[in-house]
């Protein structure tokens, strides 16, 4: 297993908050304790589509560096030839898609 890198959540003890469902502040001013709801995975995202939603949210995708500009094959084939990462959401794959149907 890779050592965990926690630079994009600042440090371990902030991650830790963050799954224990502990991290947060008063964000609205109100004197309430407003925790951040943390999402890891696709389904988690496409969850927050239907039903409600908390108030706070934070995306951490269960990826090394990017989404999918370091993912492995070709670096050089044609867009779409090498596999997307189907861990995290394809927030403008669909909208290429439909695109590139009317050209």
């Amino acid at each position: 297993m890779a050592t965990p890198d926690y630079t994009c959540v600042n440090d371990a003890a902030t991650w830790d908050a963050l799954v224990a469902g502990t991290a947060g502040n008063d964000a609205g001013g109100d004197g309430d304790f407003d925790p951040w709801t943390l999402i890891q995975t696709r389904a988690e995202f496409q969850a927050l589509m239907e039903g409600p939603t908390p108030q706070r949210v934070i995306r951490v995708a269960q990826v090394n560096m990017t989404l999918q500009l370091l993912r492995g094959g070709d670096s050089l084939a044609d867009p779409y030839l090498v596999p997307i990462t189907q861990s995290v959401p394809r927030l403008v794959h669909h909208l290429h898609h439909k695109q590139k149907d009317r050209l």
